[in-house]
């Protein structure tokens, strides 16, 4: 089901908030979330993408997502947080807009809608509907149509990120150039071709770390890279740890 589909089954809570960490894990959440943000910088690390929750942005986070949230500045937001009866298809978003304005009036309206309301589940769900209607609005002007090629491209790179020549591949069946290429890419999915392989070969290796006992010398081999002492250098300063040390962990 895609977003502009979804069906709501139930709305947790509607909430606005101050961060106050300076950085957390999101795992297994039970809920959708859609929000705006009033202020702030915060940082979504998806693994295969990251963005940046800033000042008059629109977000959606889906609920099969895991991330880590790394606080650059302290902002406030409104959120809702909800469940559908169907998966939800789209992919986690963020999309900076001009004006939270309209949004706003609904988030702090849909705010007022406490259990002592008549009618408040109705009024409630009414209320997040419109609020849908106005994300989805802003989706479609930002992201569609995706273009086909790096929707291609993007599923040839989950296939054959260890492949040394996976990019050139790509380049070279294109018909673009290189730059156009990474200048579309980074559009649609919010970094580059070698930071996307980059950070396929990291979440692959630490699958391999947690749930094999190869050697570490045969998983750098595996995750694409031909020395184990520059996939240990990566390793660390992606995750702040040795391969090892992750392991242990």
């Amino acid at each position: 089901m895609k977003f502009e589909n979804l069906k709501v089954k139930d709305i947790d809570f509607v909430i606005k908030y101050a961060s106050i960490l300076n950085n957390w894990t999101v795992k297994n959440r039970n809920t959708h979330i859609i929000g705006i943000a009033y202020s702030g910088d915060e940082l979504h690390d998806f693994g295969e993408k990251k963005f940046s929750i800033k000042e008059n942005t629109i977000f959606f986070l889906n609920q099969k997502d895991d991330y880590l949230v790394d606080v650059k500045e302290k902002g406030l937001s409104h959120s809702i947080h909800f469940t559908t009866f169907e998966p939800i298809e789209e992919e986690s978003f963020c999309i900076r807009v001009n004006s939270i304005d309209e949004l706003s009036r609904l988030f702090e309206k849909a705010e007022r809608f406490d259990k002592s309301v008549v009618n408040r589940d109705f009024l409630l769900a009414s209320c997040f509907y419109q609020i849908c209607a106005e994300f989805n609005t802003i989706l479609q002007k930002k992201y569609y149509p995706i273009d086909k090629r790096m929707v291609i491209a993007r599923e040839y790179l989950y296939a054959h990120f260890s492949e040394n020549d996976c990019l050139d591949n790509l380049y070279s069946t294109s018909n673009i150039s290189r730059r156009q290429f990474d200048t579309l890419f980074k559009k649609v999915y919010g970094l580059t071709p070698n930071r996307f392989i980059a950070n396929q070969k990291i979440t692959y290796a630490k699958k391999l770390l947690k749930n094999s006992n190869l050697p570490i010398f045969e998983i750098a081999k595996l995750c694409g890279f031909c020395d184990v002492y520059y996939f240990s250098s990566m390793f660390k300063k992606e995750t702040g740890c040795s391969p090892s040390s992750f392991r242990k962990s």
